[in-house]
């Protein structure tokens, strides 16, 4: 009875690896079946129908062998799949004569294959095959229609999925260390959609901005703060912040007596406004240094002086004009939003010491502008940092009047010294 009982045992612990290597077989024979049809198809003559999904079934194969059957992922590599598959993007561009829905839906499932390769795959060494060899960056470069956007869509989704693979041991596919034009085709393709007018998109390239800036790698940080293609992304960043501010201005001064569309426009500003500041505070805690004072001095330069202090001192005024006096309450709102959501300290300080110290001996500054002015011009290819004037408790507790119209700041009843404190108080009431 033993002997029986456990022949049966013996019988199917033999039949679960003949039936494991019978399916492996197939999926051998179809991957081969694969690499031959989508190596010679062309998409001119080829059946839309059949080669979509084709297409989708690498995806298949690749995920079914890296959990059941690794060694098939180098079948995969031999005979040539993903080759074909760049090979398709490329073609789409090359030959006129396809139509545009066949393209457009060939395009799709050739992105959607190499997202879900990339999320499904952990095996490490199909992956850096998949990725060497400049293999990643001609992906990344291959012509897709981002006019169309359900194309515009997959492809920034295969970019964020690519993002995810970066580390400090995997950098160097993705970026070119050439010393006379280094290349880094994921960053730059990113950066070109930051300011698309598709919120998901925005958001992706954000999330893919992240991704690099984590690795901290010196070669690719020099880059990213130094190449031309990358020097004016953190510039447009603040230029970003700063447009949401006058976009809602615009749209408060167009508002018509009845205008509830219009508020709903102004939300969304507001909106875009908070997410850029999220962005900027994700990027400060990430603690890249070099990266986080970059990222201060385009702010001091950019918003804090030109934007910020500009738009209080002028709105403050006591004639000022109610557009001025407006914008002054937008710039109000904004820096609300910063307070609330930035938590990067040298920020805050810089912001905190600029709005709240005392705004006194305004001749001697101009006088010394000049100065300040010739220091600047041998660094003029940074831009100029914020210098906040310290506190200062006047001699008197006496109020003192402005002596004259120049002076735009009106007397604090909390403080003995003319600041920006009541421009403070009245906001918030």
């Amino acid at each position: 009875m033993f002997e029986h009982f456990f022949g049966k045992l013996g019988i199917q612990q033999q039949t679960q690896p003949s039936n494991a290597t019978s399916e492996a077989g197939k999926w051998r024979q179809q991957i081969l079946a694969l690499g031959e049809y989508l190596g010679g198809v062309r998409l001119g003559s080829g059946s839309r129908k059949r080669i979509v999904e084709s297409v989708r079934l690498v995806s298949e194969a690749a995920v079914w062998s890296d959990r059941r059957s690794p060694e098939l992922l180098s079948v995969i590599i031999d005979c040539g799949l993903p080759k074909a598959l760049l090979r398709l993007l490329r073609e789409q561009q090359q030959r006129t004569e396809i139509k545009r829905e066949k393209a457009t839906a060939v395009t799709v499932q050739i992105l959607q294959t190499l997202s879900i390769i990339l999320d499904g795959v952990s095996d490490t060494h199909f992956l850096q095959a998949l990725l060497g060899d400049g293999f990643v960056n001609d992906l990344i470069g291959a012509p897709v229609d981002l006019d169309c956007e359900e194309v515009l869509a997959y492809y920034v989704a295969f970019l964020k999925a690519l993002s995810l693979k970066l580390t400090s041991s995997t950098i160097h596919y993705f970026f070119i260390n050439q010393p006379e034009s280094p290349k880094f085709p994921l960053f730059t393709t990113a950066i070109a959609l930051f300011d698309h007018p598709d919120s998901m998109v925005r958001v992706a390239v954000r999330a893919i901005t992240l991704n690099v800036i984590r690795i901290n790698d010196p070669d690719a940080l020099e880059f990213l703060l130094g190449a031309p293609a990358c020097a004016h992304f953190w510039g447009q960043v603040m230029h970003a912040i700063k447009d949401c501010c006058d976009d809602a201005f615009r749209l408060l001064v167009d508002m018509p007596q009845d205008g509830s569309a219009s508020w709903a426009a102004v939300d969304q500003v507001l909106e875009n406004h908070m997410g850029l500041l999220a962005y900027v505070n994700d990027v400060c805690a990430l603690g890249v240094d070099r990266i986080n004072r970059r990222i201060a001095l385009e702010f001091n330069d950019r918003l804090l002086t030109r934007t910020y202090i500009h738009a209080i001192e002028v709105g403050w005024r006591a004639n000022a004009t109610p557009e001025e006096t407006l914008y002054m309450q937008v710039v109000t709102l904004c820096l609300a939003h910063f307070f609330a959501i930035v938590r990067y300290s040298p920020l805050l300080v810089d912001t905190v010491a600029a709005l709240f110290t005392a705004q006194e001996e305004q001749q001697q500054q101009q006088q010394n502008h000049s100065v300040d002015s010739e220091d600047d011009a041998g660094s003029s290819n940074s831009p100029r940092v914020y210098q906040h004037r310290p506190y200062r408790p006047a001699q008197s507790p006496a109020i003192q009047s402005p002596q004259s119209n120049h002076n735009p700041f009106i007397p604090s009843p909390f403080e003995p010294s003319r600041t920006l404190m009541p421009w403070l108080c009245v906001a918030l009431e």
